[in-house]
């Protein structure tokens, strides 16, 4: 019975996420990563943060724009971080595939171009 319940409510939500995906709604996130919990003398304390905000131009379609800033310890080594993407939600439930290109600037004259591709999952908080 409970399985039967988690998965009549997991449908639910299936069918409930169509309107994320259409056309004209924003897309804004935010995360934290990198961060180094094993601190130690030598390495020191590492952290990133990065944001993307962005807009479904049809439905199913995000375009989207992200930026970001990582700091690697005791190197004084810090990136920051620009780039465009897109990403198409293959079904309703979050799924997407996407690519974008980043320009990387480090702080030690470090310059390069990294286009990526994108298999994921997103969960929205609002309905």
């Amino acid at each position: 019975m409970k399985k039967l319940l988690i998965l009549l409510t997991m449908f639910t939500f299936t069918l409930g996420a169509k309107a994320q995906f259409e056309s004209g709604k924003s897309y804004i996130g935010a995360g934290l990563n990198n961060l180094d919990m094993s601190y130690n003398g030598a390495k020191g304390f590492s952290f990133g943060l990065d944001v993307m905000a962005g807009k479904f131009v049809t439905d199913n379609w995000l375009v989207y724009v992200k930026g970001g800033y990582k700091h690697e310890g005791k190197t004084d080594i810090d990136d920051f971080n620009a780039g465009l993407g897109f990403r198409y939600y293959i079904l309703q439930n979050g799924i997407f595939l996407g690519a974008n290109a980043s320009y990387v600037h480090g702080t030690k004259s470090y310059n390069d171009f990294k286009p990526a591709v994108e298999l994921g999952y997103c969960f929205f908080l609002t309905r």
